[in-house]
């Protein structure tokens, strides 16, 4: 949902709204994805190292703290303003893109995989996602802010992160690993001659 309302919604919020032009608007918007892309990338190597759903956490968080206050800098409109706030919005959002099918593929059996991957995540992907540029213009028209979106995403944010700790804090860890990779440790006696 944030995706959409971020990287798809956003440039046509920017220009109708803000009056920023159309150029700056899309411009901005495509250093945001390419910002985007290295992130993702960043964030799926660092899982190496950490644990995949405490990054996804940290992005939740992230962009349930700063999504108002991002939305409140772009009413300046300044070009530099509207870049920072794309790149803030792609690293966080790096951080969810980059683990996301790590974690899903880790709440399923073997053999639901595949159904419980494509199900987790294009359902709710065509739900909250492709409603999200609606609600947010219906939104601003209800409310008469133009900061409205921030707080769909806040509250999309609250629905998100109690889950997101769950996983990230209590089922990590409980769960074990599957048996295919575990590697059982032989010790051997060394018998004197």
């Amino acid at each position: 949902m944030h995706f959409y309302t971020v990287f798809y919604w956003l440039p046509n919020y920017l220009h109708s709204y803000l009056g920023v032009s159309s150029q700056d608007a899309h411009g901005t918007n495509l250093i945001g994805l390419t910002v985007l892309a290295i992130s993702i990338f960043c964030t799926g190597y660092a899982t190496r190292r950490i644990n995949a759903s405490r990054l996804l956490f940290t992005g939740i968080i992230g962009l349930l703290a700063s999504s108002y206050p991002l939305f409140s800098v772009l009413q300046s409109g300044a070009y530099l303003s509207l870049l920072f706030v794309q790149s803030a919005f792609a690293v966080m959002e790096g951080l969810i893109f980059g683990t996301i099918f790590i974690v899903l593929a880790g709440l399923f059996e073997e053999n639901w995989k595949a159904l419980g991957m494509t199900i987790g995540f294009t359902v709710p992907t065509a739900i909250f996602g492709g409603t999200a540029p609606v609600v947010c213009t219906y939104l601003i028209k209800w409310l008469d802010i133009l900061a409205a979106p921030a707080l769909y995403l806040t509250a999309m944010g609250l629905l998100a992160a109690p889950v997101a700790y769950y996983l990230a804090f209590r089922a990590g860890n409980q769960r074990p690993m599957p048996e295919k990779y575990r590697v059982e440790v032989v010790s051997q006696r060394l018998e004197p001659r």
